[in-house]
């Protein structure tokens, strides 16, 4: 046990320490509350961004100190959002607001919609692709990306199956991307790799999603989206063969489509 030890932890630390916990997705209630109150009576010497990182390791926790974060939140709105704000930064200001609206109403705590509004447009314009290099370890410009190779065959197959859809589609409604998207039908594939789990995990055999990507799925849910997603190890193990993979999509599309009632 290590929260009679917050208080000797300097308040940058405290950042730190929440945002540590938040990512190895573990969950410490005790050392959680003790960090709020902590932080929320060390606010005034946080940084804006070490506020929004407070915010964004209390939302993946899924826990909500309405006093730490009515702090967290003020801070925000002094900060702003500007051309040059790190996109780190914003999608956790962006992921926090969800957070607010979707998960905890009743805090009645809220980002202002102008600063909602900067950090979508901000996000928008950074799609979450791969560079793809030509072998030299020289990288294209930045406005040349490419999916992951997964990810484009997973496109792939859904041509083949002739089914419209949008790869790496910015959801308005959410603040971010998606890998595919069938707008029309409000369904949402997320190709998920190792790193999208608990302990790299790269088999089925225990694999847990993080709290991260558990809580964006959530989001979309709530906002009346269908969530299909498909693991590493399951594509892989398809073996290429595209009868294989039309036949796994669209028993996964039709999942999905059938959900809708």
């Amino acid at each position: 046990r290590c929260e009679g030890m917050v208080d000797a932890v300097p308040p940058v630390g405290l950042c730190q320490l929440a945002w540590a916990f938040a990512a190895s997705d573990v969950h410490a209630q005790g050392l959680l509350d003790a960090v709020a109150d902590r932080a929320e009576r060390s606010a005034g010497s946080l940084g804006a961004r070490g506020l929004a990182n407070l915010g964004w390791s209390y939302a993946v926790a899924g826990v909500f100190p309405e006093g730490l974060l009515a702090k967290v939140v003020e801070g925000i709105h002094r900060e702003g959002i500007s051309d040059r704000t790190p996109v780190a930064y914003a999608q956790q200001v962006m992921q926090l607001h969800n957070a607010l609206r979707l998960d905890a109403p009743a805090t009645g705590l809220a980002v202002r919609p102008e600063v909602v509004r900067a950090c979508a447009d901000l996000l928008r314009r950074h799609k979450p692709y791969l560079p793809r290099g030509d072998g030299a370890g020289h990288r294209p410009p930045v406005h040349q990306w490419a999916s992951s190779c997964l990810h484009e065959r997973v496109s792939r197959a859904l041509r083949r199956l002739g089914v419209p859809h949008e790869n790496e589609t910015f959801i308005n409604e959410l603040g971010s991307f998606v890998d595919v998207a069938l707008p029309q039908e409000r369904v949402a594939l997320e190709v998920n790799g190792r790193i999208h789990y608990r302990e790299g995990r790269s088999d089925a055999q225990g694999a847990v999603l993080r709290n991260r990507h558990i809580m964006k799925y959530r989001h979309l849910r709530i906002l009346g989206w269908r969530v299909v997603t498909i693991p590493e190890w399951e594509w892989e193990a398809l073996g290429g063969d595209p009868a294989g993979e039309e036949h796994y999509l669209g028993k996964a599309l039709g999942h999905a489509r059938a959900s809708r009632g």
